[in-house]
């Protein structure tokens, strides 16, 4: 699953479905699953707004927000490319 906490949809699902998950889809507020087909166009995904995702008994999303936001290890990784808290800053808009 990528992830970048900036993104966002100018337009709605409903105006343009296909638009807005392909500008929506990296936010950590949507996690996706290929469910048919194997490469593009043929493919399909099925998206789950502001999900919990569990792995190995660890809590890496919770209710959309990406908690490596929370690791002071990870924030200190990532400092050289920015502000931490900038750069993991979730943008709410995504067009819903």
């Amino acid at each position: 699953m990528g992830t970048h906490p900036g993104c966002f949809a100018p337009v709605r699902p409903e105006q343009d479905l296909f638009a807005w998950i392909l500008m929506a889809h990296g936010s950590p507020r949507l996690a996706h699953f290929h469910a048919i087909g194997e490469a593009p166009p043929g493919e399909g995904s099925i998206p789950l707004l502001d999900p919990t995702v569990r792995f190995g008994g660890k809590t890496l999303w919770e209710h959309g927000r990406l908690l490596l936001a929370d690791d002071p290890t990870f924030l200190a990784r990532i400092a050289p490319w920015g502000d931490p808290g900038r750069l993991l800053q979730t943008n709410p808009n995504i067009g819903l």
